[in-house]
């Protein structure tokens, strides 16, 4: 629910949680993709699989993957949907998700 704060008479509503949300560590890094699952997981905007395409080229130029995972959520405004986020957490060890304008 959204904060409330009186200023001059006016009721402002601050659209933020009330409490913080838990602080969430981030990923341990990977020494190395030798071996490794990586999942690359599309935004769907523009040339975004032009942009995979060469990630992934360089990838394998510098490192020996065991194997490369191509998904995409159903549309760049949407939340990847839980199902997808499962099974990239499944296969891979690591995803480079695409984001941003």
């Amino acid at each position: 629910m959204a904060l409330q704060k009186e200023v001059a008479g006016l009721t402002i509503l601050l659209p933020i949680d009330e409490e913080p949300p838990d602080i969430i560590a981030i990923a341990p890094r990977l020494e190395t993709f030798d071996d490794k699952v990586v999942g690359f997981l599309s935004n769907t905007k523009d040339n975004v699989e032009h942009l995979f395409a060469d990630m992934q080229a360089q990838l394998e130029a510098h490192y020996r993957p065991r194997g490369v995972v191509h998904r995409a959520k159903e549309h760049f405004a949407a939340n990847a949907a839980g199902e997808l986020l499962a099974e990239l957490h499944r296969e891979c060890d690591a995803v480079i998700a695409a984001a941003g304008a």
